[in-house]
């Protein structure tokens, strides 16, 4: 059963009033070289979704140029693969994310293979502790340690005079610079006590955030 993606019909005109698009206010003024999807029943605007995507470019031109060299065209990939035309083309043109799924389906007829690495930091050293830090001590006077965040990590202990930092770190921080962090205390690979000394240092300061619960 074809998705609702793959009945939307690609129109391209030189120019269309706003108003005319279900949907949209009025009296915005026209639009230049816009794209428009129209399904059965409504008319959709995508003037903002069809922005490229520079990494989805990236890795649509490396999808182009191996369908061109096994002589296929973007109708027949379409074919091969279960997907519109339409779909092929807009992921090569970095327009649209089709999913991992289909990705890998594409992937597989190309005989080609998508492969994950892990990102890796160069100096300064130990950046992302740096900032950890720095998140920590915001509207503290005494800035927080670095070796006190260490040991925060290592034991789950800290300095009373310190507790507040960590937790403010705990609560404010993204995961993303947690993770981040750890790995610059335990680049070897972070142990999994690392992150239960952590949810017990939220739970002794009470933060609810949903990565630090037990």
């Amino acid at each position: 059963m074809a998705s609702l993606e793959d009945l939307w019909l690609p129109v391209r005109v030189a120019q269309i009033p706003l108003e005319s698009v279900v949907g949209l206010g009025q009296g915005q003024g026209p639009v230049d070289n816009c794209q428009v999807y129209l399904t059965y029943t409504t008319c959709r605007w995508y003037g903002h979704a069809m922005k490229q995507h520079p990494q989805i470019a990236a890795l649509g031109t490396q999808i182009r140029s191996r369908r061109q060299a096994l002589g296929l065209t973007q109708s027949r990939l379409a074919a091969l693969t279960d997907l519109s035309r339409a779909s092929i083309n807009a992921f090569e043109a970095g327009t649209t994310d089709l999913g991992v799924a289909k990705v890998l389906k594409i992937a597989h007829v190309l005989d080609m293979s998508l492969s994950m690495k892990e990102t890796k930091h160069v100096a300064p050293a130990r950046r992302w502790l740096k900032a950890a830090v720095a998140s920590g001590s915001v509207s503290y006077r005494n800035p927080l340690p670095e070796s006190e965040l260490v040991r925060a990590m290592k034991t789950g202990e800290v300095a009373p005079e310190f507790l507040p930092h960590v937790a403010t770190l705990l609560e404010e921080a993204s995961p993303t610079l947690l993770v981040r962090a750890l790995n610059d205390v335990f680049p070897k690979g972070v142990p999994k006590a690392a992150w239960n000394n952590l949810v017990k240092l939220g739970k002794q300061t009470k933060v609810t955030r949903r990565h630090l619960r037990p």
